[in-house]
């Protein structure tokens, strides 16, 4: 069952419940292969939710009913590499492959191993004791967190963007306020680079920053 965006943060700008779904879903988990399937459906719906923003009729999308490949491709032929990077591009297409290995084969025989090596690269960090089943969780959790925070930041800022006339100030609260998770600091960073990024590119520079 789809995990809907909703569910995932809240429509107000500054207030992220982004944190209780990695905390609801994930964090309770111990197995990594059912980490990864629902890591997996979370970034396939916001991906989801980044693809119909850029289409005019996005219910026609029900009719053809695409899966994670073909939604990303499809992103990325409306909306090219502006927001998904040719680096997240490959990183969410290992995912896929990742998942897709798993779905089809619960025994894979490199599955541990391209697990490791896809956690390191998306999280950026090495796993210094990849035979460690709770860093292998805490650090894909990690990585799916990461990822889904930049992309539902940048869900954000669009929205943020298309339902105001003018650049309002986005305050960013200072670090030592926020609740230490795996997520809230990336998803509050995710949100104001996007938010960054589209005012820039629009020629209206407006953000106050509180640290």
């Amino acid at each position: 069952m789809p995990v809907k965006h909703d569910v995932i943060c809240n429509k107000n700008m500054e207030e992220f419940d982004f944190e209780r779904i990695i905390r609801e879903n994930l964090e309770p988990l111990e197995d990594v292969e059912l980490i990864l399937l629902k890591g997996h459906l979370v970034i396939e719906q916001l991906i989801t939710e980044l693809l119909e923003g850029e289409l005019k009729e996005p219910d026609r999308l029900k009719v053809i009913n695409p899966m994670f490949a073909k939604k990303l491709e499809i992103y990325l032929a409306v909306a090219g590499n502006s927001i998904i990077s040719n680096g997240l591009e490959k990183i969410l297409k290992e995912l896929n492959s990742l998942r897709n290995k798993l779905a089809h084969d619960l025994k894979h025989p490199e599955f541990n191993r391209l697990l490791t090596e896809w956690v390191q690269r998306a999280a950026r960090e090495r796993i210094e004791d990849p035979g460690n089943p709770k860093v292998i969780k805490q650090q894909l959790i990690a990585a799916v967190s990461y990822i889904s925070a930049y992309l539902s930041g940048a869900i954000m800022a669009r929205e943020h963007r298309t339902s105001q006339p003018r650049p309002t100030p986005f305050i960013l609260a200072s670090r030592s306020t926020i609740k230490s998770s795996y997520t809230v600091w990336p998803v509050v960073m995710a949100h104001w680079w996007c938010t960054i990024k589209q005012q820039l590119e629009s020629g209206n520079y407006n953000i106050q920053v509180n640290l």
